[in-house]
């Protein structure tokens, strides 16, 4: 499937493509890795609260353009209706273990979008390697984007971080070399807090 073709389903369930190209990835931070870009579907700003995933097309625009596009462009992935599930399910499944202490519940959530895969490792005339199989399909994404995160634990889970500016909800990971990123984008959130404590000094230097 070509990068820039929007996704349309037909009355009988059937996936095509559409010849209208969708518009660009409408969302404040993108290119995070594979499972907090998943959970950066959801954000708001001054115009009020967005969802990325409400219908096939959306779905179809983050694929494009996130992590998981090669799989995507591959055929692996697909932006049908139990896909666009999955991706609700993943990631309300996410929300409730990235940034926190998760509880039970939490954890169980998040195991049971790993459980449908498994790795399959195997000798082929290249060499050794490894296949993700999953049960059916749909579920490869939930799959990837938990294998993400925990690859993200993994590595450096100190590195995972919400936005430092209250109420944002994005997160992001903190590639930065010494470790002090603090807001989701320069222009966004971190010039926000630049302009608010510029005024909050200057007031402060008014006041008798």
């Amino acid at each position: 499937m070509a990068q820039h073709e929007r996704v349309v389903e037909h009355t009988d369930g059937v996936m095509a493509p559409a010849s209208v190209e969708p518009g660009p990835d409408p969302r404040p931070l993108t290119r995070e890795p594979l499972c907090l870009d998943l959970l950066n579907t959801r954000w708001h700003d001054r115009h009020g609260r967005h969802d990325l995933l409400t219908d096939l097309a959306g779905l179809a625009v983050w694929l494009a353009g996130s992590h998981a596009a090669p799989a995507f462009h591959d055929g692996e992935l697909r932006a049908d209706r139990p896909t666009l599930d999955v991706a609700r399910q993943t990631r309300a499944a996410l929300a409730e273990v990235v940034g926190g202490r998760p509880d039970a519940t939490g954890l169980a959530a998040f195991n049971r979008i790993l459980a449908p895969g498994r790795i399959r490792r195997a000798l082929t005339p290249d060499g050794p390697a490894e296949y993700v199989e999953v049960k059916e399909e749909q579920h490869r994404l939930g799959w990837l984007a938990g294998t993400d995160y925990l690859r993200l634990l993994a590595e450096a889970p100190d590195r995972v971080r919400p936005c430092a500016t209250l109420g944002c909800g994005l997160y992001f990971y903190d590639a930065s070399r010494n470790g002090t990123r603090r807001w989701c984008t320069r222009a966004g959130c971190g010039n926000r807090a630049r302009v608010a404590r510029h005024y909050a000094a200057r007031a402060s230097r008014a006041a008798p």
